[in-house]
């Protein structure tokens, strides 16, 4: 898993080679392209010069299940169910407080009420920043132990996830272009698979199939596999275990085919040559700045027979 850098963890720039136990901060910090920065340059140089910092801000329940899965230490930690409770009552407000009590550092937070009367947003904010931890609703923990048990259930899927290390990150020096890259694997198996887990409104393989040119899975495997391998590992594959956010919690396993990873090799190296040379000129241009004619979609054509 990959995002865009932000500026406001210290950087680091790392030898070539592969990394186990890096802070998410410190990883999306880093100065090299990545395959969320190279997504950027598709759209035009001026979007990945522009970007948005990098947030640990990010949906709640799809980390959540990043981590029950391939990082359950980290999500005992983490993840907190909260009293299922209004502040309708007295007896609300109590119960919350004594939650807050139990949970806040000492001497952090003296006025536990204080925090009860902030809106939602900051409220969950603050308590975030207070404690290390967020919250999940009963309604999520139940969601997130079905999808572990459903998971549990997929023999390829589970060994794809369960034999090896979280999060490995592999940093590398591009041959033609010098360029540093980077890249992130939710999982490196012990015999050299790649896999990348990911939830999904539907796990059908036509809709994947769609959801991977739109979000460029196959520049993602084609990085991945050529980043690791200048790195020092040998992958053998790429694979993507997808699974429903909502019952059944179906889950498939998919590979890409070699023509779609060979698209994905060509335009990954087109978008690192755009990159290199914005680097290069330090000019970094938006869309095209000349008109250009463009037609309707075929079914927009209304045909009279």
């Amino acid at each position: 898993m990959d995002t865009t850098a932000g500026p406001t963890t210290p950087t680091v720039v790392r030898e070539p080679g592969i990394y186990d136990n890096i802070p998410a901060e410190e990883y999306h910090a880093g100065p090299e392209i990545s395959k969320t920065g190279l997504d950027l340059i598709a759209k035009s140089p001026a979007h990945y010069h522009e970007r948005e910092p990098w947030t640990t801000r990010t949906p709640v329940f799809g980390t959540a299940y990043h981590a029950l899965i391939l990082e359950p230490t980290v999500f005992a930690a983490r993840y907190i169910e909260p009293p299922d409770l209004a502040f309708r009552s007295k007896e609300d407000k109590a119960k919350w407080v004594d939650f807050l009590q139990a949970n806040l550092p000492p001497g952090e937070f003296a006025d536990p009420e204080a925090l009860l009367k902030l809106n939602k947003e900051p409220f969950m904010a603050e308590f975030d920043r207070l404690t290390g931890k967020v919250f999940l609703t009963p309604d999520e923990f139940d969601r997130l132990r079905r999808m572990q048990d459903r998971l549990g259930q997929h023999e390829t899927a589970i060994s794809l996830v369960s034999r090896g290390r979280s999060e490995v990150s592999a940093y590398w020096v591009d041959e033609e272009t010098r360029e540093r890259c980077r890249a992130r694997a939710d999982w490196y198996s012990w015999d050299d698979v790649i896999t990348d887990l990911k939830t999904a409104d539907s796990a059908d393989a036509g809709k994947f199939a769609r959801a991977a040119g739109e979000h460029r899975y196959h520049v993602q495997d084609a990085m991945y596999d050529e980043g690791f391998r200048t790195a020092g590992a040998r992958p053998k594959h790429f694979a993507f275990v997808v699974q429903e956010k909502t019952a059944p919690f179906g889950v498939q396993v998919f590979t890409l085919a070699t023509e779609a990873t060979d698209e994905g090799y060509r335009e990954f190296r087109r978008c690192l040559g755009i990159y290199h040379r914005c680097r290069v000129t330090n000019e970094w241009p938006a869309y095209a700045g000349h008109p250009i004619e463009i037609d309707l979609m075929p079914w927009h054509y209304r045909r009279d027979d």
